[in-house]
């Protein structure tokens, strides 16, 4: 491991947007203490990465960029609001599922891909967020909060992930993987029995009555 005293290494910034999103970015060295490598998080939920080649002398030359975004457009917003990252039920009389929204992005018939949600209220959140039919009005495969607690959905039907508790700032994940639905908290599968089998096109939806922050989107 390269010993670069003195020499900024890494950063983290809070997002200024009413949730606990940081941005973070790491430079990384050489035995001489030149920058060869930044990566950095965007605000587009995904990261920007440049690579040099330096010369004996230290001269840069040749430069790689990489840029990844993972960002949701959405549409059919009913009482649908953002400030920054944050979405939040704008109905003068809040009712779940009659707010919501689609994301524009689709995932194909037999193609991986996750939508990830960070937890912004663990006291009164209450949302569901999940795949559905590009040809359905419902969420056929879901994962919800429900204060402090989590809800795996097939369609109409739920049930609780046992022994699972959230809290602000954890990280909640539905993802398909080969033909199965699985859900992850910060990463790990608490349950491997609440996967549920799908092939099918899918699309990203959301309904909510309280706030969260949809922040992640692999298709």
């Amino acid at each position: 491991m390269v010993q670069v005293p003195g020499l900024l290494t890494g950063t983290k910034a809070k997002v200024l947007d009413g949730g606990p999103m940081y941005l973070t970015a790491v430079t990384y060295y050489d035995a001489k203490g030149r920058v060869i490598q930044t990566v950095e998080d965007n605000y587009k939920l995904g990261t920007d990465r440049v690579t040099n080649i330096l010369d004996f002398t230290g001269k840069v030359i040749r430069t790689k960029t990489k840029h990844i975004d993972r960002d949701i457009t959405w549409k059919d917003k009913k009482y649908f609001s953002e400030v920054g990252r944050l979405i939040y039920n704008s109905s003068p009389t809040p009712t779940f599922r009659y707010s919501g929204a689609n994301a524009t992005e689709v995932l194909p018939s037999g193609q991986d891909g996750w939508i990830e949600v960070m937890v912004c209220d663990d006291k009164r959140g209450n949302w569901r967020i999940g795949f559905g039919a590009s040809n359905s009005d419902d969420i056929d495969y879901a994962v919800s909060q429900n204060s402090s607690s989590l809800l795996a959905w097939t369609g109409s039907t739920s049930a609780p992930i046992s022994g699972v508790t959230i809290k602000n700032g954890d990280f909640i994940k539905i993802r398909r993987i080969g033909n199965a639905i699985r859900i992850y908290k910060n990463n790990v599968e608490p349950h491997p029995r609440h996967r549920r089998k799908s092939i099918m096109s899918i699309q990203v939806r959301c309904w909510f009555v309280c706030s969260c922050m949809p922040i992640a989107l692999l298709l």
